[in-house]
Order: structure tokens, then C-alpha cells, then sequence
């Protein structure tokens, strides 16, 4: 029996070139309902996809040791190793980094609880948040030059 180029029938496989593999051969009439049913659900999650937000959070407190902050902060960076930037001095911290969300609130709320959500874990002075920049990845680099998301060694540094 002769393949056909084209699928024949019904529905929205109706009139498109039947999909081929690399070797030339023809993918049957189910398995391109599934790959066209998969390429939807592909389309529909790239659609909907998350926007990325640069963060900063900015904490501040009473002085603490210099030494214990910067150890700390290594420790929130293990923790975290998506940190695009750390910044310190005896009596604050500036965290950079880049989060993932649907809108600018919901990145923000998570920049909020991120100082306290690993205060214990980290040891993290106990400092309030005082400072926080939510901006998109657009935005961000249309006032930087472009840099990348992530730097592979990312060390504390005093301000």
C-alpha cells in the first residue's frame, strides 16, 4: 500500500503534510495526533510562559561583625546559587538576583520573605528588609549593559 504525503480524513491533521522522521519514514496517523496534541501543549506553555524580574533586596539592621556577615551570606549563596550580586557592610546587605513569576507581585513577595526565610539556615544577621527593586528583565537591561543571569562565582563584597 502507497503512503501519501498528505493526510487524508477529518479534523485538524486534515490537509497537512504527514510529519516524517530524520530517516524519511512517515509517522502513522495516531502518533501525529499525539506530536500535534504535545506541539499545543508546547505552544500553550511557551505562551503562558513566566516572565524573569531583577530583584534586589535591600536589609539594614544594628552593626554586626564584618566577618560572621560575609560567612553568612557565602551560606546564602550555597543556598541560593542563582545570587547575581552581594553587597555588605557592618550594618547592611544587598542581595541581586534574578526570579521567575507571572507579575511583578508575585516576584516581590518572594524577594520579602527571602532574608527571614533563611535567616536560620544561613545564620543571616537579624536584619529587617529596608529596600526592594523589582524589575523586569527588559527594563533591567535597557539601563545595564546585558550580563548574564547567573555569574558562575558570585562572592560577597563590601559596599
Amino acid at each position: 500500500m502507497a503512503r501519501s504525503d498528505e493526510y487524508g480524513g477529518e479534523g485538524e491533521l486534515a490537509g497537512l503534510a504527514a510529519p516524517t522522521l530524520p530517516d524519511g519514514r512517515h509517522l502513522g496517523h495516531r502518533t501525529a495526533v499525539l506530536v500535534a496534541a504535545l506541539v499545543r501543549c508546547q505552544e500553550s506553555f511557551v505562551d503562558d510562559a513566566v516572565r524573569l524580574w531583577h530583584v534586589t533586596v535591600t536589609v539594614a539592621g544594628e552593626p554586626y561583625d564584618l566577618s560572621v556577615t560575609h560567612q553568612a551570606l557565602l551560606r546564602l549563596h550555597r543556598e541560593r546559587p542563582f545570587v547575581n550580586s552581594l553587597r555588605y557592610d557592618e550594618d547592611r546587605a544587598e542581595i541581586s538576583y534574578w526570579e521567575e513569576g507571572e507579575e511583578m507581585v508575585d516576584a516581590a513577595s518572594l524577594a520579602l520573605r527571602l532574608w527571614n526565610e533563611h535567616r536560620d539556615s544561613a545564620a543571616l544577621p537579624p536584619w529587617k528588609v529596608v529596600g526592594l527593586e523589582v524589575v523586569e528583565r527588559e527594563t533591567f537591561q535597557a539601563r545595564h549593559l546585558v550580563t548574564p543571569l547567573a555569574q558562575a562565582d558570585v562572592q560577597p563584597r563590601r559596599f
